[in-house]
């Protein structure tokens, strides 16, 4: 084993899992109101609707199908008198099945967020990174489960990856069992490791919630403005209350003492001549200028 085979199996695993469990950590602590997968229904919902159901659904066949074939000893198939051959053409189709929904799923999503104008002015590099390399770790993974084990024959990972991912969780890891694993493999395993890492700043930091209380909130209700569904309610239409009449503007109020005509002007002023001579000192107190009259 060289020194790249013991960093990249005995090293690197241990800081992609602990930049996760840190990051998360500190997402979850400092940036709570982002802790979502940023849903762009209202952009686009169509192939959202598609892509995200053949994504999810696929996912979780996926997973179980990792969690059988990794963390379970083959001994314990031995035990139950399942055969490898039996065994490898099971994962062969229903993994093979699983792993084409999955990419489906994730390829209508990619698609989605490339080609449509809305959602892709929506998207930050983040979504690019992490959407793209989805599209890429099932990708060489569903190429291993049926292209090389079509072409080459079944791959027994059960007595290498299986004991060295073990090996990694009990913090012992083996890098040994990972020198003769075929280099699809190896880098499915590398990426996959890789996107555990990049995990928690990315939407993907959403898959660590359980939403628990999802289960048992209140259902929300929704009412329609014009009727809905089969029958008499889906044609008649309900009238809509009437709408208020705007309120005319109120005449000013009219008092019996102010005058019916505008007095005229001047009438009780004094011309400016007559001002500025009552202003005169010589002549005194200005009755000079109301003899002028």
């Amino acid at each position: 084993m060289t020194q790249l085979g013991v960093f990249t199996w005995g090293v690197f695993p241990y800081i992609c899992l602990v930049v996760m469990i840190v990051g998360t950590l500190y997402r979850y602590q400092d940036d709570q109101l982002r802790w979502t997968s940023k849903s762009s229904e209202l952009l686009e919902k169509k192939l959202l609707t598609t892509g995200s159901m053949l994504f999810h659904v696929g996912l979780l066949f996926v997973f179980a199908g990792h969690v059988a074939g990794l963390l379970v000893p083959i001994e314990f198939y031995n035990a139950l008198g399942i055969s490898s051959e039996l065994y490898h053409g099971g994962a062969v189709v229903l993994g093979g099945l699983s792993g084409l929904v999955t990419l489906a799923g994730i390829s209508i999503l990619l698609y989605r967020r490339i080609a449509n104008s809305r959602v892709r002015m929506n998207s930050d590099f983040s979504d690019y990174v992490s959407d793209g390399l989805l599209w890429l770790v099932i990708f060489l993974g569903l190429a291993f489960t049926l292209g090389y084990s079509l072409v080459h024959g079944p791959y027994e990972y059960r007595t290498t990856v299986g004991p060295w991912i073990r090996s990694v969780l009990t913090l012992q890891p083996n890098t040994t069992l990972m020198a003769g694993v075929p280099l699809l493999l190896q880098v499915h395993i590398a990426l996959a490791f890789t996107l555990f890492g990049i995990s928690p700043f990315t939407r993907l930091v959403h898959m660590y919630s359980i939403p628990m209380g999802y289960m048992t909130r209140a259902p929300l209700l929704y009412r329609a403005r014009y009727g809905y569904g089969t029958g008499h309610a889906a044609t008649t239409r309900v009238p809509a209350p009437p709408r208020a009449q705007p309120q005319q503007p109120r005449p000013a109020p009219v008092y019996d003492d102010e005058p019916a005509t505008p007095e005229p002007a001047g009438r009780f002023e004094r011309p400016p001549h007559e001002f500025l001579d009552s202003l005169d000192p010589v002549a005194g107190s200005g009755s000079n200028s109301y003899s002028r009259r």
